[in-house]
C-alpha cells in the first residue's frame, strides 16, 4: 500500500513538471528535456540529450545526441549522433556511428558507421562502413572503404574505393587542385585518378570531364560494368 501511494505521488509530481516545462516551450523526450530551439556558444560537450533545432557556435563534442536539425560553426567530433533533418557543419568533422538526413560539411570529413540521405563535402573525405542513399558531392579527395553510394556526381580530386558499390561517378574538369587540407592529403594533385580495389563494384559509367582520366583496377575482384567516358583503364 505504501509503495502504491509513493508511485501515485511520483506520477502526479512528474505530470505537474511536464505541464510546467511545456508552458516554457520545453518537452520531455524519453526522460530527457528537449527544447524547441537551443543555441550554445563557445566550446561545447553534450551527452545523452535530445533537441529539436540544435545550433552551436564553436568547437563541439557530441555523444549520444538526437536532434531534428543540427548546425555547427566550428569543428565537430561525435559518437552516436542521430539527426533527422539537415546537418550543416562549418569546420572539420570527425565521428563514429552517425545517422543523418541531408549533410553539408564545409571542411574535411572522417566518418565510420555512417548512414545519410545525401552528402556534400567541401574538403577531403574518408569513409568506412557507410551507406549514402542519395546525392553525393565531394570537392576534395575521397577514400572510401566498405560501403555504398548511389551516384558520386561531382568529385574534383583522386578517388580510392575498396569494397564499395556505386552506380556512376562523374569527375569534374578542375580535378587535381593542390590542397592545404591536412586530412588525407596523400595523393592530392594526381589528376583524374580513380582506384578500384577489393570487391568494389561500379555498375554504371565513369566520366572524366577533362578527357584524360585514368581508372586503376587494383584487384581482380573489383568489377567495372559500365563505360569510361573521357578516360582509360589501367590494371
Amino acid at each position: 500500500m505504501l509503495l502504491n501511494t509513493k508511485l501515485r505521488f511520483f506520477n502526479i509530481k512528474f505530470s505537474l513538471l511536464t505541464v510546467l516545462y511545456s508552458s516554457l516551450g520545453i518537452f520531455f523526450y524519453n526522460g530527457i528535456v528537449e527544447a524547441e530551439k537551443t543555441t550554445f556558444n563557445g566550446p561545447v560537450e553534450l551527452s545523452s540529450q535530445a533537441f529539436q533545432e540544435l545550433n552551436i557556435n564553436g568547437p563541439s563534442t557530441l555523444h549520444a545526441i538526437k536532434a531534428d536539425s543540427l548546425a555547427v560553426k566550428g569543428p565537430l567530433d561525435f559518437i552516436k549522433l542521430k539527426i533527422k533533418g539537415k546537418t550543416e557543419i562549418s569546420g572539420p568533422c570527425r565521428g563514429e556511428d552517425g545517422e543523418f538526413g541531408d549533410v553539408v560539411i564545409h571542411g574535411p570529413f572522417e566518418g565510420t558507421k555512417i548512414i545519410a540521405e545525401s552528402l556534400h563535402v567541401d574538403g577531403t573525405v574518408a569513409l568506412e562502413d557507410f551507406k549514402i542513399k542519395g546525392n553525393v558531392s565531394i570537392n576534395g579527395p575521397l577514400k572510401a572503404k566498405v560501403g555504398s553510394f548511389q551516384d558520386i556526381n561531382t568529385v574534383n580530386t583522386p578517388v580510392a574505393l575498396y569494397d564499395v558499390s556505386v552506380n556512376n561517378i562523374n569527375v569534374k574538369k578542375d580535378s587535381g587542385k593542390i590542397s592545404n587540407d591536412p586530412v588525407n592529403n596523400e595523393g592530392y594533385g594526381k589528376n583524374n585518378e580513380i582506384k578500384l580495389a577489393g570487391k568494389t563494384i561500379v555498375s554504371g559509367n565513369i566520366t572524366f570531364e577533362s578527357g584524360d582520366g585514368v581508372v586503376f583496377i587494383r584487384d581482380k575482384t573489383a568489377q567495372f560494368k559500365g563505360k569510361i567516358i573521357g578516360g582509360k583503364i589501367r590494371e
